[in-house]
């Protein structure tokens, strides 16, 4: 396919070099055929004036002939003369030339108007400047169907789309009521990306486009109405501040944003592969490190250069703070002792910093200037190799970056892309032993490949949180390998036939491959089937999932809008009461958010309605009709809906929340009853009934708060704030925060020990209290009275596991006060919080320990 791109491409650029040469071919001939006319006169009519020899020139090239005198010719012959009839017709031939050019342009015009008026484009991209120009640029090179809209046939975005896809000249992009084919494509397309150089037309042009979608707000198979705004300070502020029941389908893409989404892929696929995480021994899965740690390096512009990527550095380290408190709220897959797999925490150092050198995995990232940061790292790799960091991403351009590469990448290895990375399986080498040295991997990410890549700027807002959503749910199966992003572009449901016709293709020909005895046998057509239906049904649950996954995003608004959920929710601000909606939290804000506390009944019927709408969830695809029918028939294709719980093989589709945690007898029965086979497989697919109901508890309370995070939001109960004001000491007037019900280790200990907090507090437990591990591996000491009151013993009888239980009063920390606890004294960080129990004891947690162990009430 990229071959036949290559030749299109080759014979693109010949009929634009035709097209700049022939006016000058053909000035050059008239010329030529003018000066031979007029001197053959001349020598045939000698005696005629020389205007008279001039008009006659000029009317050769309308085809007609008119002798200027009298010819010197004695009993002349033909007539005209030879000598006058070959330059006649070549002045002819010229001049039909210069018609048939003029008759071409037209019919070019007249071909692109009708390209315009009939397009029913994937993307149409409204734009001049540079913007528009790499999206198209990207749109072409992944074959995505595209409308251009511009001002004139001479703007950059048309040069480069001329000849590739229609295109619309409208002289005024501003007035969209004074153009119907405007209107028309905004109608059509499925997704619109207004892209000029101002962030503030785009706006005033999506604003006017609004009113000609259908459907504004009801978003159908991921549309979109996208402008773009190149300043991530403005895009942060163009978010909604709150979220509630509904997603509209007007949106901003920011360029430096969809660079920094890419960058945090990249960051969980290293957080989540094998340099991070390995099976034990004992089939578990184990973290390797304690941390990944990430620091971003802003790297000045150089002089002259575009300032376009301004405040890069700043967004990514934005975004993947915000994906360290995404992390925060999940774990990882429940084993079967009611323990999960670890979920290796997310930390960012400050790029003034040193990254540590023990426990940890090093990524660290330069962005900023697209080209200065490839001598940045050059720079920093001369100055101190043994600070190189085990993953580098270097935010450049591809090509400068290529220019470097055998300085920059392992040696004899290309200089990968992150996605090219990703796609190979995100593989980091082993440490290197010796002093000093570290084994490293380096991805480039584009800025312009990625930031305006056609297929990530039309991500609305529901694209955006179901691409989270599979990433987040992803992470309560974690294992032992790399999370890889749902990336944009994926097939959706319009390249289902050929993802299927292609899946198909390879799973014969390593059927084939493996057993190659079957050729020829009498069972090959039935095995080969078999094979190639296994791969058509994992593509569609697949791209299934792509769907289920916006759905379920949507659920989330809609479920936790619920009036009759949080009923004795007062609305600290006034108006609608119960239910809870999702508030924006500040960008600077130097504390993760607090989930909200959610009772059991609420999160039972949270999960109960969302296993119900996964067990009926459709999704549709339209496949072209065959043969003539397509022509006879208004949309040319049929519908086929698909259900998504039909792909699933874990059984579950047939039960309701509540009849998953029966008894296997009780199953067995309603199995019985609903014609359902009950053989061994069936009886091995019930015992993890229990664990899979759970799974959609888990969605509430795990993947529900670390979306929200992830995308700088927090679910709070209606009409409260995300977090208490700082009031005084007067704890009275601090928020109630209960404690999660989190599952710990306690051992109660005979002798004094010390401990040291996550901020490096040396702390010292006396004899006779206990020794809790929580499941994130932190320690620390409880007196026994206290112990008694915080904790139960986990109903299963597991030995030494108890479950956490009560309540706290709590506040923000002022950065350097000092709070003294049992165990010592605590001097506050940025983020922390002050803590005090019923007892009236006080103590000092850092932001991602108190976001971990409690739940918001969102009051006093």
């Amino acid at each position: 396919m990229s071959s036949a791109r290559n030749r299109a491409s080759r014979w693109h650029r010949l009929g634009r070099l035709t097209q700049a040469l022939l006016p000058a071919v053909g000035a050059i001939a008239a010329v030529v055929v003018a000066v031979w006319t007029f001197f053959a006169f001349t020598a045939v009519f000698p005696g005629s004036g020389y205007w008279q020899r001039i008009f006659s020139t000029l009317i050769t090239f309308a085809g007609g002939y008119t002798a200027p005198g009298k010819t010197a010719v004695k009993d002349a012959g033909d007539f005209p003369p030879t000598s006058i009839a070959i330059p006649a017709t070549l002045a002819f031939a010229i001049t039909i030339a210069a018609a048939a050019s003029v008759v071409v342009v037209l019919s070019r015009r007249a071909r692109n108007a009708i390209r315009v008026w009939l397009a029913h484009p994937r993307l149409a991209v409204l734009g001049n400047g540079p913007t528009a120009t790499a999206i198209i640029t990207s749109a072409i090179e992944n074959e995505i169907s595209v409308v251009l809209v511009t001002h004139s046939e001479t703007s950059e975005s048309h040069l480069a789309a001329r000849g590739t896809c229609p295109t619309l000249i409208v002289p005024n992009l501003d007035a969209v009521q004074d153009s119907p084919g405007l209107i028309r494509i905004a109608k059509r397309a499925q997704n619109v990306v207004v892209a000029t150089e101002s962030s503030s037309e785009n706006l005033r042009i999506r604003q006017a486009l609004r009113r000609h979608r259908p459907g504004a707000a009801e978003l159908d198979d991921f549309r979109s109405l996208m402008a773009v705004v190149s300043d991530p300070r403005l895009a942060e502020a163009l978010r909604p501040t709150t979220l509630r029941r509904v997603f509209a389908e007007e949106d901003v893409t920011c360029p430096s944003e969809n660079v920094a989404e890419h960058v945090c892929h990249v960051i969980d696929a290293a957080a989540t592969g094998s340099r991070a995480v390995r099976k034990g021994d004992d089939g578990q899965s184990v973290s390797l490190v304690e941390r990944v740690a990430v620091q971003v390096v802003d790297v000045a512009s150089a002089p002259g250069e575009t300032e376009a990527w301004a405040d890069l550095a700043a967004t990514v380290e934005l975004w993947v703070r915000r994906l360290t408190w995404g992390r925060i709220f999940l774990n990882g897959d429940e084993r079967a002792d009611g323990m999960f797999n670890p979920i290796v925490p997310v930390e960012v150092i400050p790029a003034d910093q040193p990254l540590p050198t023990d426990g940890s995995l090093t990524v660290r990232v330069y962005a900023g200037s697209p080209t200065r940061s490839v001598s940045a790292l050059l720079r920093d790799r001369v100055a101190d190799p043994a600070a190189t960091a085990d993953l580098t991403v270097l935010v450049a351009d591809r090509i400068a970056a290529q220019a470097a590469a055998n300085s920059i990448a392992e040696v004899g290895k290309p200089l990968l892309t992150g996605r090219q990375w990703m796609k190979d399986g995100a593989v980091l080498p082993e440490p290197v032993d010796g002093p000093g040295a570290r084994g490293t991997t380096t991805v480039v990410v584009d800025p312009v490949a990625i930031g305006l890549d056609a297929n990530l700027v039309v991500d609305a807002i529901t694209l955006q949180w179901a691409r989270m959503f599979a990433q987040t749910y992803n992470f309560m199966f974690a294992g032992d390998y790399s999370i890889i992003a749902w990336e944009p572009g994926a097939p959706l449901a319009e390249r289902l036939a050929a993802e299927e016709r292609e899946a198909a293709k390879a799973a014969r020909e390593k059927a084939m491959s493996e057993h190659p005895g079957i050729a020829g046998s009498d069972g090959e057509t039935e095995y080969l089937a078999a094979a190639e239906e296994r791969a058509r049904v994992r593509k569609r649950k697949e791209i299934g999932n792509r769907y289920s996954c916006r759905k379920a995003v949507q659920n989330m608004l809609l479920f936790l809008d619920d009036p009759d959920l949080d009923p004795e929710n007062e609305g600290a601000s006034g108006g609608e009461t119960g239910g809870y909606e999702l508030v924006r939290v500040a960008a600077d804000l130097p504390r993760p958010p607090v989930a909200p506390c959610l009772s059991d009944d609420d999160v039972v019927k949270i999960a109960g309605l969302e296993h119900d709408d996964w067990r009926r969830r459709e999704w549709l695809e339209r496949r072209p009709l065959p043969g003539i029918r397509r022509w006879l028939t208004p949309d040319k294709s049929k519908k086929v809906a698909w259900r998504t719980a039909d792909f699933s093989a874990s059984g579950v589709r047939d039960f309701t929340l509540a009849e998953l945690e029966r008894s296997p007898e009780e199953i067995y029965r309603l199995a019985a009853e609903r014609g359902i086979v009950v053989d061994d497989d069936f009886k091995r697919l019930v015992a993890d009934f229990p664990r899979a109901a759970n799974y959609n508890r888990r969605i509430v309370t795990e993947t529900y708060p670390a979306i929200a995070a992830a995308f700088g939001y927090a679910i709070v109960r209606k009409n409260h704030t995300a977090f208490p004001a700082a009031p005084d000491d007067d704890a009275s007037e601090w928020w109630v925060f209960p404690r999660r019900p989190n599952e710990v280790t306690a051992e109660k200990q005979s002798e004094s020990w010390t401990w040291t907090t996550s901020g490096g507090d040396e702390m010292t437990g006396g004899a006779g209290d206990w020794l809790v591990t929580d499941q994130w591996g932190a320690r620390r000491s409880v007196t026994p009275e206290d112990f008694e009151r915080l904790y139960e013993p986990v109903p299963s009888g597991r030995e030494n596991r108890y479950r956490r239980i009560g309540s706290v009063r709590a506040r923000p920390a002022r950065p350097g006060e000092t709070v003294v606890s049992k165990e010592g004294p605590t001097v506050a960080r940025e983020g922390d919080w002050v803590v005090q129990g019923d007892t009236g004891d006080r103590w000092c947690v850092p932001g991602v320990d108190f976001s971990r162990g409690y739940v918001s009430s969102g009051g006093r």
